[in-house]
């Protein structure tokens, strides 16, 4: 039986008078009987509630927004009210929208290449990056992005462990390269380089490593959000968070509460069910309730999850998705692929006339009809005989706007504006510097959204590890980003102004490297290999100090002592030079 349309049938007086619509007489259904099935087949069918349920949810989605979509995702990105829905929507339109994705994947390279945790004391900073190494630091902070790009909040599980770490030898140590006095040691197969051994600029002495016994997030782990609801009081950063569970998940929580089950996981991360407010319940959509429409509830202990979502006021329960204002350009650009797709499909499809005969020799009926016979063979046989006055016509739909670059692009650069929270996109030609400043609002905004995830971070995760042990750790580490700032495009300017600042000594060589994307340590290791086995290449600068130097000493790598100088001016014998006019 199929269902054409249907109404329900209320008589327009009820409640005219005293406005009671509880007292109304219950509505009838209307239905067209196509499939000719027995009317009490049909009547029994109708008294199913699970059908009239359906047939009721179905009758409210008429009247208002769905998100159902069709072959052609019709009403796939149309507005809802409902917070669990827009992230549902904005994740779906990352993942399946080429321009979104692909600057998702551009913004997450360019924020996140390396990171480590920094301290004043060497030994706590290296334990500290050992933790990142085993928490995969650079994979979360990377999903985290990813969560921020397409809904602007994460959630985040912490597995706190009991570990021991043993302070390792660095393979920089805290000294010069070059200060090689009195450090030699003999290499194999070096003898005809260095007769009296390879100077090795490795650590000193020290004391046995230090082990630090301490109890660290083991794991981190990324929620899906919208299986997480922020309860209790919003007001200060006190909100809780509850797990939304599945019926399944619900039974299986309490089967281990209830010591019928095992499994630790769940008593470490839950406290128990958790009964929500009016105003709780209110903010799950329908998609949470399930099919006694009851919604199970499961709270977080306080250390076992946190949040970090883009600006948001603590009035407001969820930060609102920026992604969101998307979802009408997204549905027009989703409709004008469904008009390409229609106009390439109606293109396969064609229409042949065949005309016979002109004004001056008319073709005569017999013709015509030898003409609708032969016609029945081509369409088997393409071969058509005829004299001048056929005529053959072939009609297809037109496709010169189909798949029309300006039309689309029209669309996808409103998409790249929003998603890079730039204002408008640098046209070709343009005078000035305009091309470097829109670099520079790009760059700055994804430095912002970084200091705010290290910040986080840093609140969430490492000062909650030193609150934990407070006589181990006695410093909260900082997180820092390599390179530090995010460069789209190389700024001449910059990168001069980094080498004055490394030769006026107020920043170190670290940072210089960092600057340009190079590891000192790694650099290190490969500056004394160079060294060691490469003495036909002799790297100098010119008139620069024998100290800053690396592989010349002496006279070889400063200024010459008498003779010419660069501004051809002769020195005495004892290397002094005239005074100059202020060159």
């Amino acid at each position: 039986m199929t269902i054409q349309r249907f109404f329900r049938d209320v008589p327009a007086d009820i409640g005219a008078d005293t406005g009671d619509v509880d007292n109304a007489t219950p509505g009838t259904i209307s239905y067209v009987n196509e499939a000719g099935v027995p009317e009490e087949v049909a009547q029994k069918a109708f008294r199913n509630t699970d059908i009239a349920s359906a047939i009721d949810q179905w009758s409210r989605n008429l009247s208002g927004q769905s998100s159902a979509g069709s072959l052609f995702f019709r009403n796939r990105y149309n507005l809802t009210t409902n917070i669990y829905d827009q992230m549902m929507q904005c994740s779906d339109a990352v993942e399946w929208d080429e321009i979104l994705s692909a600057t998702c994947d551009a913004t997450e390279g360019l924020a996140f290449q390396k990171m480590s945790f920094e301290c004043v004391d060497p030994d706590q900073e290296d334990v500290w990056n050992q933790v990142a190494a085993d928490l995969d630091m650079d994979s979360r902070l990377r999903e985290i992005w990813r969560e921020l790009f397409k809904v602007s909040q994460v959630y985040v599980a912490i597995d706190w462990i009991e570990k021991i770490y043993k302070v390792r030898t660095k393979a920089f140590p805290d000294m010069h390269p070059d200060d090689t006095e009195n450090l030699t040691v003999p290499h194999p197969g070096a003898e005809d380089l260095h007769p009296t051994g390879i100077p090795n600029p490795g650590p000193k002495k020290r004391a046995r490593r230090k082990q630090f016994a301490l109890i660290v997030p083991g794991k981190l782990s990324i929620l899906d959000p919208t299986k997480v609801l922020p309860v209790g009081q919003l007001m200060f950063g006190r909100e809780r968070f509850a797990y939304i569970a599945s019926l399944q998940e619900h039974e299986a929580f309490m089967e281990v509460f209830q010591g019928r089950g095992q499994d630790p996981l769940v008593l470490k991360m839950f406290e128990g069910p958790y009964q929500p407010t009016p105003a709780e319940l209110g903010q799950l959509s329908e998609a949470h309730r399930g099919p006694t429409n009851k919604v199970y509830l499961w709270l977080f202990k306080k250390d076992a999850v946190f949040r970090h979502t883009l600006s948001r006021a603590h009035y407001e329960r969820f930060a609102s998705i920026r992604l969101k204002s998307l979802l009408p350009v997204l549905d027009m650009k989703s409709h004008l692929r469904s008009s390409d797709r229609a106009a390439l499909i109606g293109s396969t499809n064609f229409i042949v006339v065949l005309k016979r005969g002109s004004e001056k020799y008319p073709a005569r009926p017999h013709e015509v009809e030898q003409l609708r016979e032969q016609a029945r063979v081509v369409a088997r046989m393409p071969i058509l005989v005829g004299d001048h006055r056929l005529e053959v016509e072939i009609i297809t739909p037109k496709t010169d706007f189909v798949l029309d670059e300006k039309r689309y692009d029209t669309l996808d650069q409103r998409i790249i504006m929003r998603s890079l929270q730039t204002f408008t996109l640098t046209s070709r030609g343009s005078q000035g510097n305009a091309e470097q400043y829109h670099n520079d609002v790009i760059a700055r905004g994804i430095e912002a959204r970084r200091h705010e995830i290290s910040r986080t971070i840093e609140e969430c995760i490492l000062k909650a590890t030193v609150d934990r042990n407070p006589t181990a750790l006695t410093e909260t580490p900082s997180l820092s980003y390599h390179p530090k700032r995010v460069v789209i495009s190389m700024n001449a300017d910059v990168i001069n102004a980094v080498i004055k600042l490394r030769a006026q000594g107020d920043i170190s060589r670290e940072t210089q490297l960092e600057e340009f994307n190079f590891d000192q340590e790694i650099e290190y290791i490969r500056r004394r290999r160079e060294k060691a086995v490469d003495p036909t290449f002799k790297s100098s600068v010119p008139f620069s100090s024998p100290e800053s130097n690396p592989f010349q000493t002496g006279q070889q790598g400063g200024r010459p002592a008498g003779g010419g100088g660069p501004d051809g001016l002769n020195r005495d014998p004892s290397g002094t030079q005239p005074p100059s006019s202020g060159v």
